[in-house]
């Protein structure tokens, strides 16, 4: 993503870009950026810890056993085909994130 498109959002009041991801569990679950922080993570993505993929559905912990810890990163590339806006959540936009 250009300067010049992070430019473009800000003066159209985007304040706030949500990727999501489908997690090992079937589960849709994101992540906010600021738009401001958007700057240089076009190809890199945005980190998350590599226990995420392991959090179960009942519950907000990482599963036993599953070998998975709060440490270490994964990064979620971003899809930018996917960028739209959030209908119910002005000055939002989400996009997919590729592992």
């Amino acid at each position: 993503m250009a300067d010049s498109l992070i430019d473009a959002l800000k003066n159209q009041g985007i304040q706030f870009v949500r990727v999501v991801w489908c997690d090992n569990g079937n589960i849709i679950r994101g992540k906010a950026i600021h738009i401001a922080a958007l700057a240089g993570r076009e190809t890199i993505g945005v980190g998350l810890s590599a226990a995420q993929q392991a959090v179960p559905v009942m519950a907000d912990a990482v599963a036993p056993g599953s070998g998975l810890g709060p440490v270490g990163e994964v990064w979620l590339v971003p899809d930018w085909s996917t960028l739209q806006p959030l209908p119910y959540a002005l000055a939002r936009l989400v996009f997919w994130g590729i592992w």
